[in-house]
């Protein structure tokens, strides 16, 4: 939550016994809206994604939307890993009381989400995590304890767009 914004994208609904993975973007800003505000829906369905809100260089009061990650559920009920990172093409203006959307739309009609990079090998075990303006990907390793202990694999660099091998221990 930033300043009181909740944003919410993607996820599942249990419909007659069936789970069905969705792209649609809510916002709510808590304690003044009764009822959540439908945003530009994600073309691409997925669930448990990270939702990251960025504050721009430029500005700290301009934030950037990306959604990375995440799983979608196919016709036999089965879960698939989704790899892409995607940006919003709106900047997000913050003040010390709103947020306000400001929507890039070119002659073009460009489309309000953005692809920006694939995840390499991405599983569905594997957690994403954001420090220091990086996406970082881990995986869970079993230790001689039956204990999980995560293992930081690589990371996105969003300044410089590029991926990171991490050096395994």
């Amino acid at each position: 939550m930033i300043n009181g914004q909740i944003h919410v994208i993607g996820g599942f609904d249990i419909l007659s016994s069936e789970s069905l993975t969705h792209g649609e973007y809510y916002r709510l800003t808590f304690g003044k809206d009764n009822h959540w505000q439908k945003e530009t829906s994600f073309e691409q369905i997925r669930a448990r994604s990270l939702v990251l809100l960025i504050p721009k260089k430029t500005s700290s009061n301009d934030l950037s939307i990306y959604v990375a990650g995440g799983y979608h559920i196919d016709i036999k009920r089965h879960p698939n890993v989704v790899s892409t990172v995607y940006m919003c093409n709106n900047i997000f203006h913050v003040n010390s009381l709103r947020l306000y959307q400001f929507i890039w739309l070119d002659d073009d009609n460009e489309k309000l989400w953005k692809f920006i990079t694939n995840i390499p090998n991405l599983k569905l075990t594997d957690g994403l995590s954001f420090f220091d303006d990086k996406l970082h990907v881990s995986e869970s390793l079993l230790t001689l304890n039956n204990e999980y202990e995560l293992q930081l694999t690589r990371t996105y660099d969003f300044e410089t767009n590029q991926w990171i091998e991490c050096e395994k221990n």
